[in-house]
Formats: C-alpha cells, sequence, structure tokens
C-alpha cells in the first residue's frame, strides 16, 4: 500500500511539474520574414485595400479605415483625404515599396524593412512634396527629424 501511494504522489508531482520542465526557459526569437517581391507586396496591399472596403464601392472611407484599425488615428477626425480610391492606394503601396527597396533589386529584405522602422539609410517615413502635402493617400506632412519644422 506504501508503494502504491508513493508511486501515486511521485507520479502527481511529475504530472503538476511537467509543464514547468517542458517550458523552454529561452523563448525562441520569432523567425526571420523572408524577402517579399514587387509583386507579394502589391498583392498584400490589393488585399489590405479589399479587406478595408466594406461596400466594395472602390474608394476607402475614413469609417473604414477606423473600422479595419482601430486604435491607430485613422478615425473621420484623422489628417486623411474623405475617401480613398484603389488606384490612389495602390500608387501609394508602389511608392512606399520603391522606398523600402533601397538598392533596388525589386525585393524588400529583412535588413531594409529594419532600415524603413528606423529610418535609415534614406529611407525615413513622412516628409513633405513640392505641393506641402505628404506622399501618402493620408496626406500628413510630416518633417525629417534633422530638418527644422515649416512655419
Amino acid at each position: 500500500m506504501k508503494t502504491l501511494m508513493k508511486t501515486l504522489l511521485l507520479t502527481a508531482a511529475v504530472a503538476l511539474a511537467y509543464p514547468a520542465l517542458a517550458a523552454d526557459p529561452v523563448p525562441a526569437s520569432r523567425p526571420a520574414r523572408p524577402d517579399i517581391t514587387k509583386e507579394q507586396f502589391m498583392k498584400q496591399a490589393q488585399a489590405r485595400f479589399d479587406a478595408m472596403d466594406a461596400n466594395k464601392d472602390g474608394k476607402i472611407t475614413a469609417e473604414e479605415r477606423a473600422a479595419h484599425r482601430p486604435g491607430r488615428g485613422m478615425g473621420p477626425g484623422a489628417k486623411a483625404p474623405a475617401e480613398i480610391t484603389k488606384e490612389q492606394h495602390m500608387k501609394y503601396a508602389e511608392q512606399h515599396f520603391n522606398a523600402m527597396d533601397a538598392n533596388k533589386d525589386g525585393k524588400i529584405t529583412a535588413e531594409e524593412r529594419r532600415a524603413m522602422r528606423h529610418g535609415k539609410a534614406g529611407m525615413k517615413r513622412g516628409g513633405c512634396g513640392p505641393d506641402g502635402r505628404g506622399s501618402g493617400p493620408r496626406g500628413a506632412c510630416v518633417p525629417p527629424a534633422s530638418a527644422p519644422a515649416a512655419k
């Protein structure tokens, strides 16, 4: 009887401790995303537009943007045009890809994505066009960090 009790207690202790023993003490790093070609990037942009265009009228309104990306500053009060057409969205996506593809080889590498996030290699986010508007569909004009803000 004592042997059976010891066996049951030992089995219960191992069963309770197993999740802690099996857990990886150091979380594995996220696997690197593969390079993305311009064709893949544009297909993803098309899919994003189609997902946001709730009423399928070929335009994305501020309300549709807000519904698709809550809490991202894309609601009706954001500095964005009232509507964005599919053509405008795809043009912006192409400009965005071209800005990220620093070496112009037709694909975006992990290093190029990292550079875009950190504003390296001349790929800083923001900037103003000749008309005083930003190049993105939201039209925001964000001066580069090194340049003084326009008055």
